[in-house]
């Protein structure tokens, strides 16, 4: 059995260039690990992150260690329906097409509360921001042969 049928690891991906990938949640943890591999291999990183500040330290993070990595940053809170519209006219209007949409970002153990528009808090911004998000650019999307949207998760839902 070979290595990569036996435990597939970071270096059995394949090279990226001329794809286009969206992370959700990219300024930290899975997300950045995620958008600093796809960099790597030579895709063109687009970070979709609630705070500025930290998607351009996580962009300075990468680049730093990828030179010439594509990275650039997107604007997205998806406890905000109206970000979320913001977010996909913006990168509608940068991108002609998605290879990869991955929906990573998320929140924890966040208080109870609701979003702007009345969803309780984890539900409106882990599954309803990005149900919207995609729905409002699935067009670029689809017409690309072999586009996916990833949808990660974790097994916190068995603590419940």
């Amino acid at each position: 059995m070979s290595r990569s049928a036996s435990r597939w690891t970071a270096a059995d991906m394949p090279r990226q260039d001329d794809r286009t990938i969206v992370i959700t949640g990219a300024s930290s943890g899975v997300g950045f690990e995620t958008a600093r591999l796809f960099a790597a291999k030579g895709a063109e990183v687009i970070l979709a992150c609630r705070d500025h500040t930290r998607a351009r330290r996580a962009m300075d993070r990468i680049t730093q260690g990828v030179p010439g990595a594509r990275v650039e940053d997107l604007s997205l809170d998806l406890a905000s329906l109206v970000s979320v519209r913001a977010a996909a006219a913006e990168l509608r209007s940068r991108h002609g097409h998605i290879d990869v949409l991955i929906n990573n970002g998320g929140l924890m153990w966040a208080p109870r509360g609701t979003t702007n528009e009345g969803f309780e808090t984890h539900f409106g911004t882990n599954h309803i921001g990005h149900f919207v998000f995609a729905g409002l650019v699935l067009d670029l999307l689809l017409p690309v042969a072999g586009s996916r949207i990833v949808v990660v998760t974790s097994p916190a839902h068995r603590a419940g």
